[in-house]
């Protein structure tokens, strides 16, 4: 899913809960031990009082399994006893079994060491995932509207091939009406990207587009038109990419400073209609490709040095209070926030253990 455009605070709630990893061992590790201990002790006591008893368990099973077995190969020298016999001894060996089953305080009850696996990993979860899908918003719902659809195909084909590297947004706006169709921010940089659902022929020649569109009308004769490109795919994804580094320069200049590579804003035109041809110049200048053809190129582009997800969440933090600014709407939830609740949660359930007895 995409980032939910509405959230604020991302990259201090992800340092937050980064800080609170290596934190929280060493802040509960104390209270842990001495809770382990108490309960290490209690397991020695209860072994040391309940020895006698399987001691004398396993002594009564000798002599069960010893009547037993007497009556079984014995049987006819000890005549009508030999189905006395069987009986006790079988009842008394399967209730013992039944009782040492329901009593065990073997290594089933032994105590987990707190900060190890795996009870640890219990202990202290990864809070990241759960923090992530927090960041989830939804795609519109208009399955008329097949650019939207072709949108959110192009997104979901990121998701799918790169999963957690990075961060989708969808129709983020830098400028008052203008939407990023789709931006995709990970360890190869920020990529920004035009998406057409374009049927038919479609040609580009000297800065111009041509879109031929041959279809049937209700009479069965062929109709051929030629729809009008008002403005080119590739003279809009360019207004949105220097959109989307003037916002970078302005709100992340440290950022930037340390990563100008994240001012080069990549990208192009994507086309998602199966239905089409293209006659575009190698020398174009610009890229373009369909689908397939741009999670290629992705996946082939080498990752920028020393990029972390944490400086990934400060350039979505700036775009998403840009597109806030432009659209005047409302942040509708703090990640901030919402990680400390996160950890506060993790340490109601230390504290829960560390009290047991």
């Amino acid at each position: 899913m995409p980032v939910d455009l509405y959230l604020t605070g991302l990259a201090d709630g992800y340092e937050t809960l980064c800080e609170a990893e290596g934190e929280l061992p060493r802040t509960w590790r104390p209270a842990l031990l001495e809770t382990y201990a108490r309960q290490q002790a209690a397991f020695a006591e209860r072994q040391a009082r309940e020895a006698p008893l399987r001691t004398l368990s396993l002594v009564m099973f000798g002599i069960l399994a010893l009547t037993l077995a007497t009556g079984i190969f014995f049987g006819k020298q000890l005549g009508t006893l030999r189905l006395l016999l069987i009986g006790i001894g079988a009842m008394g060996c399967a209730l013992l079994m039944l009782y040492w089953t329901l009593n065990d305080t073997a290594e089933a009850h032994k105590p987990q060491h707190p900060l190890r696996s795996p009870l640890r990993e219990r202990l202290f979860p990864d809070l990241y995932p759960r923090w992530r899908e927090r960041l989830a918003g939804a795609y519109p719902e208009d399955e008329t509207d097949h650019g939207l659809q072709g949108e959110i195909a192009f997104a979901q084909a990121l998701e799918t091939h790169f999963g957690d590297q990075g961060f989708v947004l969808h129709r983020v706006q830098q400028t008052y009406g203008d939407d990023v169709d789709v931006l995709w921010a990970g360890p190869q940089g920020i990529w920004v990207f035009e998406v057409k659902y374009w049927s038919g022929a479609i040609q580009w020649r000297e800065n111009r587009w041509f879109r031929t569109q041959v279809h049937h009308d209700t009479g069965g004769e062929e109709v051929i038109e030629h729809p009008d490109v008002r403005q080119g795919p590739d003279e809009q994804w360019r207004r949105m990419a220097n959109n989307v580094a003037r916002t970078l320069r302005r709100h992340a200049p440290i950022l930037t400073q340390q990563f100008p590579a994240l001012l080069d804003v990549r990208g192009g035109v994507v086309f998602t209609c199966e239905n089409a041809t293209y006659d575009i110049p190698k020398n174009a200048p610009f890229y373009w490709g369909t689908i397939e053809e741009w999670m290629w190129i992705l996946a082939k582009t080498p990752p920028i040095e020393n990029l972390e997800t944490g400086d990934l969440l400060k350039v979505i933090d700036a775009l998403l209070k840009r597109h806030q600014d432009v659209t005047e709407v409302r942040p509708s939830a703090s990640m901030a926030d919402f990680a400390k609740q996160l950890i506060a949660h993790t340490e109601a359930d230390l504290q829960m253990w560390s009290v047991q007895r």
